[in-house]
């Protein structure tokens, strides 16, 4: 059901719905690379077992090149510890969180939507 903007958050109510329904498709990029674009369509590679081309209709196109959606807000904030680490280097073997929203040894530093929240 779609809402009014700033009422509700698409993502965190009927989400599998959403993107189940008959007018989306899911195209997995990594598996079949953009090839390019036309005025209404974007133009994807076949897959690895030699299929042709797909080209996709759609209404929009949102570019988001370099978007880091999981740690890169977080980690420009250059946000430190108390002894002087950085989230980058207290994360670089495994994320570690208390209850997903504290990282140990950053008590003031909350992550609402962090790398452990439902929505990852």
């Amino acid at each position: 059901m779609v809402q009014p903007p700033g009422t509700k958050r698409w993502l965190t109510k009927n989400y599998y719905e959403l993107i189940d329904g008959s007018i989306v498709t899911v195209v997995n990029l990594l598996k079949t690379p953009i090839k390019g674009l036309t005025t209404n369509d974007i133009l994807t590679t076949g897959l690895e077992d030699g299929e042709n081309e797909n080209l996709h209709e759609l209404d929009v196109v949102i570019m988001a090149t370099g978007y880091d959606s999981l740690t890169g807000s977080l980690y420009d904030m250059n946000i430190t510890d108390t002894h002087g680490k950085t989230l980058q280097e207290k994360w670089e073997n495994g994320v570690r969180t208390s209850l997903g929203m504290m990282v140990p040894g950053m008590p003031n530093a909350f992550i609402l939507y962090g790398r452990k929240h439902q929505l990852h």
